[in-house]
């Protein structure tokens, strides 16, 4: 007869292929290729710290984030005390297995639930992220569940005593987790208790300031980013955020200086030659303005915004035949931009070829109907055409 455990490993061969394959497709999902990538070493110490770190934040739910920031180099004893705590409880849970088996079920379902997205494969740059926690610490349930009750022998004193303590340990969750729900409120009250509940936290400090920007709040926006890049010099991704705060209060000159920072760090940022290209043709030096545009869409030929605003600055220097090139890629990757059609049609009109002409401003006015501009240079042209007849 075939052994029972033997047995049992085959029937859920099926079910490990599964896992497999979702946990694949999970890493592939999440996989970030601007992250910023940590040593080996320092991603299993991180992973051993926050496998207690998220058992001490379920008993004690404190200062919860969103996210939480990398530390490069955490401290030895705290690796250690992880570690020893790990293997404690391990030895334990396995000693009793026979006895208190849910034990056992509960701390594995723990451990390989939570291994997954622990962070020694790293898809993002947090050092943990409370919401990996959600099905892991039904294991710590189970523990909790089954192993509580029997601390009591009598089933009366359970019934005084385990009743009346579940419904309160479940109201004050309930009234804490009211109070959490309202930093979710916007983005600003989201990352600002962020900032409060963590340290050095470079990623809140940026996202804040994204969302600052959105609301119009430039000057606050760059301050933040200001403390990101203090506490974090080496992202590529903040100089971009600022120079773009910078542009739009008009200082242009240090949008620049941050674009280029950007680019230094990130030389593949097509976001980036993009952005510092438009600084360029707002303070009308186009030629500087298509090189950053040629890097860009060499880097990203799909770029559609990138064709229309080299298309711009070929117009202004009078390379019409380039302009309308470059509008018509805009226009294959994005048929529906009446900007393009009609900056096309503007440049067919100015060589004499009104037809083609009429034919953009007439699209520009079927995607945007009320194109006043649009409108007038189709009557022009449609008179020109008259004439020329």
């Amino acid at each position: 007869k075939e052994n029972i455990v033997l047995w049992q490993l085959k029937e859920k061969i099926p079910f490990f292929v599964l896992s497999a394959v979702f946990t694949i497709i999970t890493l592939y999902a999440q996989y970030r290729p601007n992250v910023i990538h940590f040593p080996l070493g320092s991603r299993i110490a991180n992973a051993l710290v926050s496998f207690v770190v998220y058992m001490g934040k379920t008993f004690w739910p404190h200062d919860l984030a969103v996210f939480y920031p990398f530390v490069d180099s955490l401290p030895a004893w705290q690796v250690l005390g992880a570690v020893l705590l790990i293997i404690f409880i391990s030895l334990a849970v396995i000693l009793m297995v026979r006895r208190s088996p849910y034990l056992f079920v509960g701390w594995l379902w723990y451990a390989i639930i939570l291994l997954p997205v622990i962070g020694v494969i790293q898809v993002n740059s947090q050092a943990m992220a409370d919401r990996y926690t959600y099905l892991p610490l039904i294991g710590i349930g189970i523990m909790l569940a089954w192993g509580i009750p029997l601390l009591f022998q009598s089933t009366d004193i359970r019934k005084i005593i385990l009743f009346p303590a579940g419904i309160a340990v479940i109201v004050v969750l309930a009234v804490v987790s009211w109070h959490q729900c309202g930093y979710w409120e916007n983005d600003v009250k989201l990352f600002n208790h962020i900032l409060h509940s963590t340290k050095d936290n470079f990623l809140a400090h940026n996202n804040l300031g994204a969302a600052l920007f959105k609301k119009g709040k430039f000057e606050a926006a760059i301050n933040h980013y200001n403390k990101a890049i203090r506490i974090k010099p080496d992202i590529a991704v903040i100089y971009h955020n600022r120079a773009r705060a910078y542009a739009k209060l008009g200082q242009y000159q240090r949008a620049v200086e941050d674009f280029s920072e950007a680019i230094r760090q990130k030389p593949d940022y097509a976001e980036a030659y993009y952005n510092r290209g438009t600084i360029y043709s707002i303070l009308h030096q186009y030629s500087l303005a298509i090189i950053d545009y040629n890097q860009a869409v060499r880097i990203k030929p799909d770029y559609a915004e990138v064709y229309y605003n080299r298309g711009n600055s070929y117009a202004y220097l009078g390379q019409y035949s380039l302009a309308i090139a470059d509008y018509g890629s805009a226009i294959g990757l994005n048929p529906n931009d009446a900007q393009a059609h009609y900056n096309r049609g503007t440049i067919y009109a100015a060589l004499g070829q009104y037809q083609p002409a009429i034919k953009d401003f007439q699209k520009a006015i079927f995607l945007k109907p009320d194109y006043e501009q649009a409108h007038q240079s189709l009557r022009l042209a449609l008179t020109k055409q008259q004439q020329k007849r």
